[in-house]
């Protein structure tokens, strides 16, 4: 909201976009996260949107790289299933960076399961928590709807390098 109040302030001519990217965005949150499932191409959308509005923030120091298999589109998925770690690799990876910042996103069919992975720029001074459990409220509740969702149908795994930090979700379909 302050990045918009910011761009209205200054007459900017993305702020119409910036205003329709947040009507998306919190239009989907209110009709979509009570559904059971959603498909993947919304779910994609959303968090397209979603880095739409933090560039705004980040500007020309930000650079994102997308690698989303088309095949995948019509898939399902619960709802607000992979936006935490978008979240997250902004809230505590890239957010933290004064300088030139990236995330790449993955998002791939193997077999029957879904492989998403994000890997975002860190600081390198910062220690980063790799304990699968999450030390933030986000991990774990996102644990807690992958444990009542798809119990036995999904793998986890987070890892901190010097200056990145992965996550790679599986998911069986």
């Amino acid at each position: 909201m302050n990045n918009l109040y910011g761009l209205a302030l200054s007459s900017s001519a993305n702020t119409p976009d910036s205003i329709l990217r947040l009507s998306k965005i919190m239009e989907y949150m209110l009709y979509n996260s009570e559904r059971e499932l959603v498909p993947l191409g919304q779910e994609m959308q959303y968090i397209r949107d979603y880095i739409e509005l933090e560039k705004l923030r980040y500007g020309k120091r930000l650079q994102v790289s997308w690698d989303i298999d088309d095949a995948l589109q019509d898939k399902l998925i619960a709802p607000l299933l992979l936006f935490p770690f978008i979240e997250n690799a902004f809230k505590h990876g890239s957010g933290k960076n004064d300088g030139d910042t990236w995330i790449s996103i993955s998002l791939q069919k193997e077999n029957n399961y879904m492989v998403y992975v994000v890997v975002n720029s860190i600081d390198p001074n910062k220690q980063m928590n790799t304990n699968g459990a999450g030390s933030g409220y986000g991990l774990q509740n996102l644990y807690k709807r992958l444990n009542l969702g798809y119990a036995g149908k999904y793998k986890l795994e987070q890892t901190a390098e010097e200056s990145s930090y992965m996550s790679v979700l599986k998911l069986e379909l």
